[in-house]
């Protein structure tokens, strides 16, 4: 009985364990004071944060990511901050798609800015 709680136990604390983190992979590239970039999110985290699966049934479909590209984009640019030297970097998304990692589907977000003056460092 003892080996069997005790296996019991582990199985369930590795079932607890196995919730991957969140990945997101974002590229900038800065030339004078211009900004290109992009910003993949894994889909499954955008849709845990503002429940992008609309109709409950579990399959987040490209229909439900683009009608509410607004809000994914509003969600991302809250969390993400450029700044040239100390100064504030202006970001915007000028466009969505849909990108395949090895983990699944990701929201590929790219981005469009510029910052008030060439920048002698950066901070994110």
């Amino acid at each position: 009985m003892k080996h069997f709680l005790a296996l019991l136990i582990l199985a369930w604390s590795a079932n607890v364990c196995a919730h991957k983190a969140s990945t997101s992979y974002l590229r900038l590239h800065v030339a004078d004071t211009k900004i290109i970039g992009r910003w993949d999110i894994a889909l499954r985290d955008l849709d845990y944060a503002l429940a992008l699966d609309t109709d409950g049934d579990t399959l987040l479909t490209w229909g439900e990511v683009r009608q509410q590209q607004s809000r994914i984009a509003g969600y991302a640019l809250n969390r993400l901050a450029l700044k040239a030297d100390q100064d504030d970097c202006l970001l915007s998304i000028e466009g969505l798609q849909i990108v395949e990692y090895s983990d699944g589907r990701y929201a590929s977000l790219v981005l469009a800015g510029s910052c008030p003056h060439e920048a002698v460092s950066f901070s994110l």
